[in-house]
């Protein structure tokens, strides 16, 4: 939100009069100890929160403890660059007010009452190690002098504990950087599934800013409170399959030594490169939105052919999806079915680079040379085809199209690969 989006014609054109904080009334009272509370709440400095409300942005007469959201939002409204005495002039025009940040998260934390040096020293953890793992995660960096938030002192505990299990801190911040990337994300996508189907309609019927976000401000906790709990759920889930995955993984193995089973080889799995072709041509053209657009489109075709059974999709990459596949028989006909729905969806031509090969499974992304394969590959198909190695070529059943041999030299220290074309037969 910029302000140019609450009341561009209502503000000042020059910086105001007021002081950016004045100074409240400094006579104890009510009001006083008050300010301390919310201040011991908030971590703001009492005399910024009592300045909040000399400017109107808190409305003294009707100050009360559910402030608290509403003050760091308007503390990191400033740090944003939306000077607070900017923010007054607007709510004196009647723009909007600061009342619906009292319900405006459904998990509002507070202040833990201790600094993050006593945080530290009481669960006998290292700075270092500490602001290692705030980093890795997204969070600000630790001032050790200031007033610890409870949801970090919680943090902070689940990190004493994982020290004191006899995990590595190398290993903590490794797994941290991946929690904070991926759970980022995940709100992200609660903060633009909320934008689009709750804000946007409102916005778009002409409803003002201020009247919007009190009209939606009960809705905000409510949908919050869902996705916390979907996260929950499917976290538990998906760990489930995880472990199970692995203990068959290890048990496997082991029988297989003991002569009970055939061995498993080297776990052959298909890795490939979903890109659509001219995709920068059309972003220049159409816009960055629709360009967004076009790519989640994608995303959706792909997850709508996989399923457990064939493969999923490691991560998105601005027009294209890296995909492993568990069966290596599946993946030529599901890279067909990519390029032919994708079609059928309206979308850019799609081409697919697929390779047969062990890969490294680590934080949630693949790698190794079997990557890299199927990177050049999708890199050489054209627009609407399957470019695949020999082993995928091989290993490939009935796919419903006709084959093309080609002949890839060598590429950026990657050795001469003989390669397949896929191309849908023709109607």
């Amino acid at each position: 939100m910029t302000i140019a989006d609450l009341a561009p014609d209502a503000l000042p054109s020059s910086p105001p009069e007021p002081s950016p904080h004045p100074s409240p009334d400094p006579s104890p009272g009510p009001l006083a100890d008050l300010l301390a509370q919310l201040a011991r709440l908030s971590g703001c400095p009492a005399d910024r929160i009592g300045s909040y409300v000399a400017l109107g942005l808190l409305d003294g007469g009707e100050l009360c403890l559910a402030d608290t959201t509403a003050i760091r939002l308007i503390d990191s409204l400033e740090s944003a660059g939306l000077p607070a005495a900017v923010l007054a002039q607007a709510v004196r025009d009647g723009r909007f007010s600061f009342r619906f940040a009292r319900s405006m998260v459904a998990q509002p934390t507070a202040m833990s009452g201790r600094t993050y040096r006593q945080v530290l020293a009481e669960l006998e953890l290292d700075e270092a190690t500490a602001s290692a793992v705030f980093g890795a995660a997204g969070l600000p960096f630790i001032d050790l002098d200031r007033q610890a938030r409870a949801d970090d002192l919680a943090f902070l505990s689940i990190l004493s504990r994982a020290v004191a299990a006899g995990l590595r801190p190398t290993a903590l911040v490794r797994a941290s950087r991946v929690f904070g990337h991926a759970l980022r994300r995940i709100a992200e996508a609660q903060r633009d599934l909320f934008r689009a189907e709750v804000e946007e309609p409102l916005v778009a019927g002409g409803l003002p800013i201020g009247a919007m976000l009190d009209a939606t401000s009960h809705l905000r906790p409510a949908l919050q409170s869902l996705g916390f709990d979907a996260v929950q759920v499917l976290l538990h889930r998906i760990l489930e399959d995880l472990v199970f995955e692995n203990i068959a993984i290890r048990l496997h193995a082991t029988l297989a030594d003991l002569g009970l089973m055939a061995p498993n080889g080297e776990r052959l799995g298909v890795v490939g490169f979903a890109d659509m072709s001219g995709f920068t041509q059309f972003v220049a053209e159409a816009g960055d939105h629709q360009g967004a657009d076009m790519a989640v489109r994608l995303e959706e075709v792909v997850a709508g052919i996989l399923d457990r059974s064939t493969g999923r999709v490691i991560k998105a990459m601005g027009d294209g999806l890296l995909v492993h596949f568990h069966r290596p028989a599946a993946a030529v006909p599901a890279a067909a079915a990519i390029v032919d729905k994708a079609a059928a969806a309206g979308l850019l031509p799609v081409h697919v680079g697929l390779a047969a090969g062990t890969v490294l499974f680590r934080d949630g992304d693949i790698f190794g040379a079997t990557v890299n394969r199927a990177a050049r590959l999708a890199g050489q198909a054209n627009p609407g085809c399957v470019l695949v190695d020999e082993t995928v070529r091989r290993l490939s059943g009935e796919t419903g199209g006709a084959w093309e041999t080609v002949h890839l030299g060598p590429l950026k220290g990657l050795a001469e690969i003989p390669a397949f074309r896929w191309m849908p037969s023709k109607s």
